[in-house]
């Protein structure tokens, strides 16, 4: 089964930010920290970073190598795949149409009556995790 694919990439007050589109039709976000950033190294659920809002919460931090883009940054992330929360099958079938029998299965299965949260979206909560990141970068000087 195909991984994901790089919806939009862009910056925003000098953080990395990314969105993804993965095969089962759920979208994650991703901004990225650079070394000497207070939060470099940090794993999502440290006490510090429980103050952080973002859609669902922190749901990943790895640094470095190929995910969710190569860089040598560390990412913190979240994904719209809760309770709530609904898969774009239409566009997963679009993209990724290896994964159609799989694809077809969840949606037969899966109640879909949640909010399929847009690429538009997951950019502004991008946008608010990288604000909440640089405050933090300011506020530990």
């Amino acid at each position: 089964m195909s991984q994901y694919i790089v919806e939009k990439e862009f910056e925003h007050e000098g953080l990395k930010c990314v969105v993804l589109f993965g095969p089962l039709g759920h979208r994650t976000g991703y901004v990225g920290v650079p070394k000497g950033h207070p939060y470099f190294g940090k794993d999502y659920d440290e006490r510090e970073l429980s103050a952080v809002d973002v859609h669902g919460g922190l749901t990943y931090a790895g640094g470095g190598g190929n995910y969710p883009i190569k860089s040598d940054l560390h990412w913190f992330g979240f994904d719209c795949a809760h309770i709530g929360d609904g898969a774009d099958f239409y566009l997963a079938l679009t993209l990724f149409p290896e994964n159609k029998e799989y694809i077809e299965l969840m949606r037969a299965f899966c109640s879909n009556h949640g909010v399929v949260r847009s690429m538009e979206y997951v950019e502004k909560e991008c946008r608010s995790l990288a604000d909440q990141l640089n405050k933090a970068a300011t506020q530990n000087k």
